[in-house]
């Protein structure tokens, strides 16, 4: 279409001159009087030259003059779709993951009831379950709080720390590709996993793994290669929710009392780096690190001269974080994504995976028992962190919403059944808080 020209010009190789010219998008963004917070915001729309002209066009009277024209903003969905879908993701993602979680346990109670011996999991992820004590449930929490902030301080040092989170992203999904999907089913359709060699770094290995190794990494290498195609957030989702599962199956909650502190500590930390951050280093943590650093109005000036509105050539398509799930907006003109943090399925899938785990030991069935009242809860939760999101209009941090709807479930559930002091202290957990108190005794005996 016709678009303004700018008044750059340049010489070609045959000896001609290109005249450089700017078409209008329809793209929005604000105008800002100033850099002072109180200084005004007018949003700002833009529209192509033949758009322009069609509105002149229809304003026009009847002797040709323009008798006025009545403009008003493109109509925006209250509640697009995305939402809803990130919604079902993240509740299938918390399925799975509790699920695979509890496998071992799930393993055990069907060799008791058929009277076989139980059987060695495919997954050979099991084998490396880490009992999460109260002290390491601090210690993550710390790791979190301290790998966010320095996220953040890589980002406002100007550092493309997207990459780096890409390569990481990469490197786990291969593994969740190779352990959750490809090692079971070369496990039981083949042979190979009696063909053992050494390989050099990895030792004793053998073919099922060999092959699912090269599987994950080739998946992961393709998405890598192909992660800018409007269907890349698909598999991304596939490989999170893969991610959380092998996350929950390794870390292990040991009792109700760990689970109860992991919620009250996780909502804090949110609402800290979410809401507390901005007024101390002037912007939110947890978002600018969700977005990548990308603020609301494009640092670079040339971006809002493309030679066409869908040209990336000055500025290229942009780097999204992966360690999210991703759902593009369906109504929305404006584009853009409905997310939700590995996060906000990771950290209350821990605590699901011990409810389902306190069903296995009590001998309950999971549609009556503790895990189907955390489910229940997450999704609960998960809803009303996306209504909240839908009424403010801005980013929340769901673990405010979930961690304290999950906490309350589990207890009133315990205390209901009058099994609280039962599951307050479950299994390792209510080993190391009896030896402890025993040691306690025996050093003031000694006193």
């Amino acid at each position: 279409d016709t678009c303004v020209v700018t008044g750059q010009r340049r010489a070609t190789d045959g000896g001609g001159t290109e005249v450089r010219a700017c078409c209008l998008s329809d793209h929005s963004t604000v105008m800002q009087a100033g850099a002072a917070a109180q200084s005004p915001s007018v949003p700002a729309y833009f529209a192509t030259v033949q758009v322009g002209r069609a509105l002149l066009a229809a304003a026009a009277g009847p002797n040709g003059r323009i008798a006025g024209a009545a403009l008003g903003l493109r109509w925006v969905p209250a509640l697009d779709g995305a939402a809803i879908v990130t919604w079902v993701i993240g509740f299938a993602a918390l399925l799975l993951a509790s699920w695979y979680g509890a496998e071992e346990e799930r393993m055990r109670l069907t060799a008791s009831r058929t009277g076989r011996p139980a059987g060695v999991p495919f997954t050979p992820a099991v084998l490396d379950a880490i009992p999460l004590t109260m002290r390491d449930a601090a210690l993550l929490l710390l790791g979190a709080a301290v790998m966010l902030s320095v996220l953040f301080l890589l980002i406002q040092m100007q550092v493309q720390v997207v990459f780096i989170i890409l390569f990481v992203f990469c490197m786990s999904g291969a593994s969740a590709i190779a352990v959750l999907v490809v090692y079971p089913c070369t496990h039981r359709v083949t042979r190979l996993v009696q063909w053992v060699r050494d390989v050099p770094c990895f030792g004793p290995t053998n073919g099922a793994a060999v092959v699912a190794g090269v599987v994950g990494a080739t998946v992961m290498l393709t998405w890598f290669l192909l992660r800018h195609e409007s269907w890349s957030w698909a598999p991304q989702d596939i490989v999170g929710a893969l991610l959380c599962a092998l996350f929950c199956r390794q870390i292990r909650v040991m009792s109700l009392r760990i689970a109860v502190a992991m919620c009250v500590a996780f909502l804090v930390y949110a609402v800290v780096m979410v809401f507390v951050t901005p007024a101390i280093v002037g912007s939110s943590v947890m978002i600018d690190v969700a977005t990548a650093g990308a603020p609301a109005a494009v640092v670079d000036q040339a971006c809002y001269c493309r030679e066409n509105p869908n040209d990336w050539a000055v500025c290229g398509p942009g780097e999204r974080m992966p360690i999210l799930f991703a759902v593009p907006r369906f109504a929305d003109y404006r584009g853009g994504f409905a997310m939700l943090g590995l996060g906000d399925v990771v950290i209350p899938g821990t605590i699901v995976t011990l409810a389902l785990r306190l069903d296995l030991a009590l001998g309950r069935a999971v549609t009556t028992g503790y895990w189907f009242s955390a489910v229940g809860a997450y999704g609960v939760g998960l809803g009303l962190a996306q209504l909240a999101v839908q009424l403010s209009g801005v980013g929340q941090p769901a673990l405010l919403y979930i961690m304290p709807v999950v906490a309350f479930a589990l207890v009133a559930v315990a205390w209901w059944r009058g099994e609280l002091a039962r599951v307050w202290l479950f299994g390792a957990d209510s080993d190391t808080a009896v030896a402890a108190r025993q040691r306690r005794r025996e050093r003031r005996q000694q006193r």
